[in-house]
């Protein structure tokens, strides 16, 4: 640790720069920037039911706060990697558009089942390693990367 010119104490971090240097931990996807990963904003989505007529509204998974502290714009070029045990299986993850509302972000509600994730494309690169990439543009808005069978989910939020 170091201090800064105000005496207030400042912490180096690691910046990742190439393609041949990974996320060091294990199931947590990171958003790859220009200057090294970018961690995504971890959120524990909790399930819950929407109202609907006569208490019949679908099931949604809500994630705490409006929005996302990490931010990209619409034309960035979003690519996610994570590094899996030697037994993970890339295509878990799933990328989600969710719905801020009332203070919180929420996945449109579905009659049954997981809510439907957005297409990806999954490329090795490495042992273990894979690159997530939207298989089209994202539009502005706030979105998950979640594991399936988990209510990990990773945040980010699309700016114009």
């Amino acid at each position: 640790r170091d201090r800064d010119v105000t005496g207030v104490q400042t912490c180096a971090l690691p910046i990742y720069i190439g393609t041949d240097v990974s996320p060091d931990i294990v199931g947590a996807p990171f958003l790859r920037g220009s200057s090294g990963y970018i961690p995504l904003e971890r959120e524990i989505g909790m399930t819950s039911r929407t109202g609907g007529m006569y208490g019949m509204g679908g099931t949604v998974y809500r994630i705490q706060g409006p929005r996302s502290p990490v931010r990209v714009r619409q034309g960035d070029r979003l690519v996610f990697v994570v590094r899996l045990n030697s037994d993970g299986d890339p295509r878990a993850f799933q990328l989600y558009r969710l719905e801020a509302r009332m203070g919180f972000r929420q996945t449109p509600p579905t009659a049954g089942g997981p809510p439907p994730g957005l297409p990806v494309t999954i490329r090795q690169i490495g042992d273990s390693v894979y690159e997530i990439t939207p298989a089209r543009a994202l539009y502005p808005g706030e979105y998950a990367v979640s594991p399936m069978n988990s209510n990990e989910s990773y945040c980010f939020g699309v700016d114009y």
